[in-house]
């Protein structure tokens, strides 16, 4: 009998010897011949971590989940089926820089991976389920991004579709449910078992006509649920703040790259740019919404970790804000830019810098191995951009600032037997240590910090929100 080779031994003997062989199956050579880094920057620790070689690691841990799974729950077809859907997954961000060329001169969004992959998936294979396949490819991954708020469940109404001409509606619901496992374990473990809940319900949705839709104000709390702001929060803010346009813009789009781009900015921000991109968008028919950009621009490695550009981010958010005051910020050295692919229905999301700009940012990144060439770096950002020049924005020493001022509680316990009144102001709170003595100590006591710096202030609102503490920080002066 004749044992066909499974594609993660394919995968395996290419790891192992490091070179392609005569059999290596097209969608493992794309994923080799890869010269561009195109991957999210959320779940890693460090951007130098990334290669070309981490797509084809994480494929690998997709089939090998695929492996665990087929003996107790798979049929022979529906394995082979899987397999294949999981190894052209990847593909749209693997080839060689001529072929990525070829692939977009065909149509090929490689720039939304799902629909890439499904596109050069559909050039290679011959196979009589190709339309099953090729939607199972097209929306793999889409139902975490639905529970993000990233993606919408109606675009999966054409897999639900295809499905009814090859499987019962309880096999399609079992084979969605193992490709998302493999597809979201093999990010990591510890997420599909924390999200398995909520894509099987979102399964069960798919097949019911009635309930494809989301709500947009669920949809936003879903883009915005690891920010600092609650549900009701978020709902006042957007009150009147062109929410009736941007709901119409985000109904028939999908967003990529949200999380990780956006995650260290407030909601308003947020909102604000999902404004300005709904204002310069109205004219043209577009379907996606791409941050990558954005999300490299906030980002670099400082001793050997990933952080995030304040500089940038600083520059941005004074941006936004003359946005929302008066629709005419200051454009000399910053901008918001969107670029807009209109055959492939896409939009790139960015803010670009004038050369001096960009080249001072890049200095004050490069002076944080030097701390006085930095003090110096910094005061020269911050006249060019206009930002306020003092010592209350501290950038990359603010862990350990904030590590100094939590080390200090016991010295300041003693202010404790000093308190008096029903309001307690605790000018420059630092680490929060002493809001959280004054929440746990005292009873019936407004409990307020308040801080020039913006680092500060976004740290106490992230430790409010994961721990539930009652009491408040604000940014200003006594």
């Amino acid at each position: 009998m004749l044992m066909l080779k499974k594609n993660i031994e394919y995968i395996n003997d290419y790891l192992l010897q490091g070179h392609k062989n005569e059999d290596t199956p097209p969608w493992l050579n794309y994923l080799i011949d890869a010269e561009e880094i195109h991957q999210n920057y959320e779940n890693i620790t460090s951007i130098k971590e990334l290669s070309t070689h981490s797509v084809i690691k994480y494929v690998q841990r997709t089939l090998q989940i695929l492996e665990e799974l087929k003996r107790p729950f798979l049929s022979e077809e529906m394995y082979w089926q899987l397999a294949t859907v999981l190894s052209y997954c990847e593909v749209a961000k693997g080839g060689t820089a001529e072929q990525r060329n070829k692939w977009v001169e065909k149509g090929y969004n490689i720039f939304v991976h799902n629909e890439g992959s499904a596109d050069i998936f559909l050039h290679d294979y011959t196979g009589y389920d190709k339309p099953l396949l090729y939607e199972l490819i097209k929306t793999h991954g889409l139902l975490g991004q639905c529970l993000r708020g990233e993606s919408r469940l109606i675009t999966h109404r054409g897999l639900v579709k295809v499905f009814k001409n090859y499987y019962s509606t309880m096999e399609a619901k079992k084979m969605l449910l193992h490709l998302n496992h493999c597809v979201i374990g093999g990010v990591s473990n510890e997420l599909w078992l924390k999200l398995q809940g909520d894509i099987e319900a979102s399964i069960d949705r798919m097949f019911h006509k009635q309930d494809n839709q989301d709500e947009f104000e669920s949809r936003v709390d879903k883009l915005t649920s690891s920010f600092q702001e609650t549900y009701q929060e978020k709902m006042e803010l957007i009150d009147g703040q062109g929410s009736d346009k941007v709901k119409i813009f985000l109904a028939d789009k999908d967003l990529w790259y949200v999380e990780p781009s956006m995650h260290d900015f407030s909601f308003v921000d947020f909102w604000t740019i999902l404004v300005m991109a709904s204002e310069d968008l109205k004219k043209f028919s577009v379907r996606h919404i791409n941050f990558e950009k954005l999300m490299q621009q906030l980002h670099y490695d400082y001793q050997g970790a990933k952080h995030n550009n304040i500089y940038r981010k600083r520059i941005i958010e004074k941006y936004l804000n003359e946005f929302r005051i008066n629709r005419r910020p200051d454009t000399t050295h910053v901008n918001f830019n969107i670029e807009i692919n209109e055959s492939l229905q896409i939009a790139f999301v960015s803010f670009e810098f004038s050369a001096v700009g960009e080249s001072l940012i890049q200095f004050c990144v490069e002076a944080e191995k030097v701390d006085m060439m930095h003090s110096r770096a910094t005061v020269l950002l911050f006249d060019f951009f206009g930002l306020r020049r003092d010592a209350y924005d501290r950038f990359h020493n603010e862990s350990t600032y904030l590590a100094h001022m939590n080390s200090a509680a016991d010295d300041k316990r003693i202010i404790l037997d000093y308190i008096k009144g029903d309001t307690i102001l605790d000018v420059g709170p630092g680490g929060g240590v002493l809001l959280d003595m004054l929440e746990k100590e005292t009873v019936n006591k407004e409990i307020i910090g308040i801080d020039l710096s913006e680092n500060v202030i976004e740290s106490l609102k992230k430790k409010k929100k994961e721990k539930a503490y009652s009491w408040d920080v604000i940014k200003g002066m006594p």
